[in-house]
């Protein structure tokens, strides 16, 4: 969704203290409300997104499968 790109572009911005460009419509500002969940989400999901991007890992990595052969299923 595109309001979830700008913001997390923007979060990015901020986290890398930089000011977006103010004629980008995609910059609404942050709240000082938001920082928490931000903080929470960038620690949660950001970050841990990033470090598998950087390792050439899959967040499916490690894990078995459901079932140990395809399944046929009718519609």
């Amino acid at each position: 969704n595109a309001a979830g790109h700008a913001r997390a572009a923007t979060n990015l911005l901020t986290a890398l203290e930089r000011e977006p460009d103010p004629d980008w419509s995609g910059f609404t500002g942050l709240t000082s409300a938001e920082s928490p969940m931000d903080a929470r989400y960038w620690r949660e999901f950001v970050g841990p997104w990033i470090g598998r991007r950087l390792t050439g890992r899959s967040s499916g990595d490690g894990r078995r499968p459901k079932h140990a052969s395809y399944l046929r299923l009718d519609p």
